[in-house]
């Protein structure tokens, strides 16, 4: 029973993936004798806790952005990251870089002469993001312009 795995055992989400009757899905995992979550049960595994909790730096403790990767929902990651002690960022707070990041971004202008889809790859942030600190510095990136 691939899908039990697959659905953490949650019927209900598996009915509506799987474009089946609940009853169904339901039916046959417990012939197989495998055990269903209840509704509400949330809780997950030591490992996929671990797993949420490393997401916070890369996703800067946005939760809605992680969950844009990550296969739960934002009100799960923050409860795991407030369980953690870790700060979750609010609800239209600003995503703006440490100034250290900002002077790496804006000097690397001049040595990847205004190419920001370069400077995106050496220095492993979004060419948006380069492009928009560029332009606060009054500098103009070059080649393929996109819309900001």
């Amino acid at each position: 029973m691939k899908s039990h795995k697959t659905y953490d055992g949650r019927a209900t989400k598996a009915a509506s993936a799987l474009h089946h009757d609940i009853d169904t899905i339901l039916k046959y995992w417990k012939n197989a004798h495998l055990p269903i979550r209840e509704q509400g049960d949330s809780s997950l595994s030591d490992e996929k806790v671990d797993g949420v909790v490393a997401a916070h730096r890369t996703y800067g403790g946005n939760a809605k952005k992680a969950a844009r990767h990550l296969p739960y929902s934002p009100s799960t990651i923050r409860k795991y990251w407030r369980e953690a002690g870790l700060r979750v960022a609010q609800r239209g707070e600003s995503n703006t870089l440490p100034k250290d990041k900002i002077d790496e971004i804006v000097s690397a202008h001049a040595l990847y002469n205004g190419n920001s889809l370069e400077a995106s790859r050496q220095l492993g942030r979004s060419d948006i993001t380069i492009r928009k600190y560029w332009r606060q510095a009054g500098l103009e990136p070059r080649g393929l312009q996109s819309k900001s």
